[in-house]
């Protein structure tokens, strides 16, 4: 009994696994002559403004991360290459590239 009581968990732990689907991902770029503290406090800003908690990276140097709901946003400074990257990851396409254009419409 116990035994199958595993193997039902596992076979269902597969197929849902198995069945997920994964997120959609959308990027934009601009070009950004400033600096790169500039760049990174307009990044905040606009992802606050949008209403995302803003979550520190490993890599605060050159990125500020955020979430809404499903969403995760990286707004990516690289100063050496006057280059700004959006980048939004979620479930739904359209949302993802709908937040991607407006960070780079706002910045």
């Amino acid at each position: 009994m116990k035994k199958n009581i595993i193997l039902s968990l596992a076979l269902l732990t597969a197929s849902t696994f198995a069945y997920a689907k994964p997120p959609t991902i959308d990027y934009q770029w601009k070009n950004f002559d400033g600096n790169k503290e500039t760049c990174l406090n307009w990044a905040e800003s606009v992802l606050s403004n949008n209403k995302f908690t803003v979550s520190y990276s490993n890599n605060a140097t050159t990125e500020v991360v955020a979430h809404r709901g499903d969403y995760k946003a990286v707004i990516a400074c690289f100063s050496d290459y006057s280059l700004v990257v959006f980048t939004v990851a979620g479930p739904d396409y359209k949302t993802a590239k709908s937040y991607a254009v407006r960070f780079r419409e706002n910045f």
